[in-house]
């Protein structure tokens, strides 16, 4: 029997040591015909033997030197309190006897038999009388924050538990999807949002069963799940923002009447040449707009893009902000005459860079730059793990300034602005740069929050 299921009487006998026998599940004997003094086990044979082992370990074959070590091991606690007498059933009959082990081991025989638990009557079980699994946590989260409308919810008690565990129990894909458990309870440490788009999407291939346990039984498929997953609410937040982007009739007419408009405001305003180099000393007052009180009845100045960012209150004179100024210099003059519409992989890199080094200013104005280094090896940190470090700081770099936080959060909560600026500048094979959603990032947040870091004392 140890060449079929050594392991499993190692368990046992584990078990054993722990709790004892089952003592609503007898083992079942008769009579030896042979010798009428002994008994011949017909039921709970693995029992019986881990009984013997623990006893007497040297019963173990040479072969089999692996088991015996852990059985040698077992033993020395076992006989602290052995275990001599074992409760069974004596059958007189053995075909009465073979009638119970036949209807305990081949099914539900129609209800007559076992009738085996599915994996929402063990979740409720545990539920009652053991801490939730993590599956059964994150059913909790689900239908907490009303996901889903009624008759889906209802279908969530359908899926199988047991693939959403493996799914849970991998602490790699926890980290992706924003959750953490913390004493046995699943909580969600960041970003909320994003946390429950993603959950909802596993929820959603589990219930269509696009998913099963072949395509997420090792590690590396759970990995591949994940990045699958990752590329299609990428692909599906892009569509919602193409989509909810106004499309110009005819974007060079816009072109032009924003010029014209720069045109009329030029008396107040410099416009500022491509090609022109610039003083660092006069950057921050370069491009900032002046306001008239004339009552004139010209259209409203548009601006494009970064066009009228300003850093009033980043010292120019302090080396470290030299690489935060040029970037937000090229920023302006790539906005200016839409060319960044023209440019659009070289404004995404712009954009993200510029995203980067403000959030790596603003740590350093707050002193706590270096913390973040510090629990990253000294290293200059990837912006998610910089994203991250906000998201739980928000009582300390926030205080009580409600509006700051939120334009933060308007970015930074989005599944999409890190994502599609990462995608552009690594895979620009699968995403192409598009100047509406450069414009559609910038105006949802991402702008107010960099101008209120430059320019706020």
């Amino acid at each position: 029997m140890l060449n079929q299921i050594g392991r499993k009487i190692v368990s046992l006998a584990k078990d054993i040591l722990e709790s004892n026998l089952n003592p609503s599940d007898l083992c079942m004997v008769i009579k030896n015909e042979i010798n009428p003094s002994k008994y011949t086990v017909l039921e709970g044979n693995r029992r019986i033997i881990a009984l013997k082992l623990l006893h007497n370990p040297d019963l173990i074959p040479a072969k089999h030197s692996n088991f015996k070590k852990q059985f040698e091991k077992l033993h020395i606690r076992f006989i602290e309190n052995p275990i001599n007498q074992v409760y069974c059933v004596v059958y007189q009959n053995i075909n009465i006897a073979n009638k119970w082990i036949k209807l305990k081991h081949t099914g539900e025989n129609n209800g007559v038999g076992t009738v085996g638990w599915d994996g929402q009557s063990t979740a409720r079980f545990r539920s009652k009388y053991e801490t939730k699994k993590l599956s059964e946590q994150a059913i909790d989260i689900i239908i907490q924050h009303k996901i889903f409308d009624k008759e889906i919810e209802a279908k969530i008690r359908s899926i199988s538990i047991t693939n959403l565990d493996r799914i849970l129990n991998d602490p790699h894909i926890r980290d992706y999807l924003g959750l953490k458990s913390i004493d046995k309870e699943l909580k969600i440490i960041n970003h909320k949002q994003k946390t429950l788009i993603k959950l909802k999407q596993i929820f959603l291939d589990l219930i269509e069963k696009r998913i099963v346990v072949s395509d997420i039984y090792s590690k590396e498929q759970r990995l591949d799940y994940i990045d699958d997953l990752e590329m299609r609410l990428f692909h599906t937040y892009i569509d919602q923002k193409i989509s909810s982007t106004t499309t110009d009739t005819n974007p060079n007419q816009n072109s032009k009447i924003n010029m014209d408009n720069l045109k009329q405001k030029n008396s107040n305003k410099e416009v500022v040449d491509i090609n022109a180099s610039s003083n660092k000393k006069d950057l921050k007052n370069k491009v900032e707009p002046t306001s008239t009180n004339t009552k004139e009845t010209n259209p409203k100045v548009i601006t494009c893009f970064f066009e009228d960012l300003t850093w009033i209150e980043v010292d120019v004179q302090v080396p470290d902000n030299i690489g935060l100024i040029q970037v937000a210099e090229e920023i302006i003059r790539i906005s200016k005459n839409n060319l960044y519409r023209k440019l659009p992989i070289a404004s995404a890199f712009l954009l993200r860079s510029l995203l980067e080094q403000t959030l790596i200013y603003h740590l350093n104005k707050l002193n706590l730059y270096n913390k973040l280094t510090k629990g990253n090896n000294n290293k200059t940190p990837q912006l998610g793990n910089i994203i991250k470090f906000y998201s739980s700081r928000y009582e300390i770099i926030f205080k009580n300034d409600s509006t700051f936080r939120r334009t933060f959060q308007s970015f930074a909560d989005n599944l999409g602005t890190k994502d599609y600026l990462d995608m552009v500048i690594h895979n620009p094979h699968l995403i192409s740069a598009d100047p509406k959603i450069l414009d559609s990032l910038a105006s949802s947040g991402l702008k107010s929050f960099i101008k209120i870091v430059l320019n706020k004392k």
